[in-house]
Formats: structure tokens, C-alpha cells, sequence
């Protein structure tokens, strides 16, 4: 039978032992990394606001507005994720011997909560990526929008 007691007693010992998981470099490089997609994640949260505020009133953009809005649920987790690796990163830089393994089951949590939210948006694209042309696209309507950005209308389009 498992003991339950294992994993902290891994970390304890880890850290006792005067272990490192990376160099100071590779520390830095990380805490970087995680502080530029914490913000990138929160410019597309106020990206997918924008679009969600436009287009859920919209009665014929209901399709739209779930995107939008599941998209932008998956993105404030994915903001939690990367906040939770950046504390742990960050201070991991100025500490090699700092672990807060709360900080990184709270990442753990997170990063499950987006995937599955990454899943139900795509989910949601499929159905109009994978949609006869016909039954999705109005082309009286989508002209100017076809004008002006000169490319086809499909669920990437949604993000562009």
C-alpha cells in the first residue's frame, strides 16, 4: 500500500540534501518566462472580454459569445497557473533552495481546470470548422469583414 507520507518526505529530503532544480540562469530564465505569460494570458483575457462584451448581446452570435466567453474563463485559469509558477519560480531565483510545493499543486489544479476549458473551446470551434460552408457562412454578411481582411471565415478567424 502507498505511503501517503512519500511525497513529502521526498521533498523534505530534497530540500535537506541541498538540492537545486535548476541553476541560477536557468532559474531567471524561468521566472521570466512565467511573469511573460502571466501578462500575454492577461491581455487575452481583456481581449476575449472585449469580444464577449460585442458579440454575447447579439441573439444570432450565441455561438460566438460561448467561445468568447469559455475561452476567456480558460485564460483568467491559465493566468492563475502561471501566477502559482511564477511565485515559485521568482523566488526560487533569488533562493535555489526554495520549494513551496502549495505553489505548485496550485499550479497543478489550475493548469487541469484550462486544459479542460482549452478542450470545451475547441470543442465548440469544431463545430463550426468542421460545418458544411454553406450552413455557416452568410456571405452577404462577411463581405466587408473578407475585404478587409482579405481570407476566409472559419474558427480561426475567431481569433484573429
Amino acid at each position: 500500500e502507498p505511503d501517503p507520507e512519500a511525497p513529502v518526505a521526498m521533498i523534505r529530503k530534497l530540500i535537506e540534501s541541498d538540492y537545486t532544480w535548476e541553476t541560477g540562469a536557468q532559474s531567471v530564465a524561468q521566472c521570466t518566462i512565467d511573469v511573460v505569460n502571466v501578462v500575454s494570458f492577461l491581455a487575452r483575457v481583456g481581449v476575449l472580454a472585449s469580444r464577449v462584451a460585442t458579440t454575447c448581446p447579439d441573439p444570432a452570435k450565441q455561438d460566438l459569445c460561448a467561445v468568447f466567453t469559455t475561452a476567456m474563463v480558460s485564460a483568467i485559469s491559465w493566468v492563475g497557473a502561471f501566477s502559482s509558477l511564477m511565485a515559485q519560480s521568482c523566488q526560487h531565483a533569488v533562493d535555489p533552495h526554495f520549494i513551496d510545493v502549495r505553489l505548485l499543486c496550485s499550479a497543478d489544479i489550475t493548469m487541469i481546470l484550462s486544459d479542460l476549458l482549452d478542450v470545451a473551446t475547441v470543442a465548440q470551434l469544431m463545430t463550426a470548422d468542421c460545418a458544411p460552408a454553406a450552413d455557416f457562412v452568410n456571405v452577404s454578411e462577411v463581405a466587408p469583414w473578407l475585404k478587409h481582411h482579405g481570407g476566409p471565415v472559419s474558427g480561426k478567424d475567431f481569433w484573429s
